[in-house]
């Protein structure tokens, strides 16, 4: 999990378990449209339905997880950001866009554009990377603590790309 909401759904009839597979928060709603069965949503609709996993908790729909999040009330990067709740989104100042699999969580800071409503992916930006190999989901301080970009340029390129693809696809 990116964010490390606990995510506890009861299914009558289906098994208890737990998995390891990643799903996203807005995997929620096609997943309960899904077990209750209606029909299914949109088409445009974000998020996929992971309701296979009530069957076979141990196989893995998703090998990764998005998430975005704003910042507010910073002028530049390196302050501490405050929360964005109940703040219009053209008063953010920056945007965070983060990948998480197994391995690590890459999360990429952009300005936001009050006007526009987007950030520019080729502008000014911070990087963080987290190792996560054997993160069992105990401990949140025990993982992401150390920002090691710096130290795996090529891990960093590698996750910009699958995040900027996934958030450019995401709003096309």
């Amino acid at each position: 999990m990116i964010v490390r909401v606990p995510l506890i759904i009861r299914v009558p009839g289906k098994k208890t378990g737990v998995t390891s597979s990643f799903v996203d928060l807005v995997d929620v709603f096609p997943t309960l449209a899904k077990l209750a069965g209606l029909p299914p949503p949109p088409a445009d609709t974000d998020g996929d339905d992971f309701s296979a996993l009530f069957d076979d908790p141990s196989q893995v729909l998703k090998s990764e997880a998005f998430h975005q999040y704003p910042a507010c009330g910073m002028t530049s990067f390196n302050e501490t950001r405050d929360e964005c709740n109940e703040t219009p989104r053209t008063q953010f100042n920056f945007m965070s866009y983060s990948v998480r699999n197994t391995q690590w969580r890459f999360t990429r800071w952009l300005v936001w554009n009050n006007s526009t409503l987007t950030s520019d992916w080729d502008g000014d930006r911070v990087d963080e990377l987290y190792a996560h190999a054997g993160d069992n989901s105990t401990s949140f301080d025990a993982w992401d603590n150390e920002n090691v970009a710096a130290a795996n340029p090529d891990v960093v390129t590698q996750l910009a790309a699958r995040l900027r693809a996934f958030f450019d696809r995401t709003w096309d």
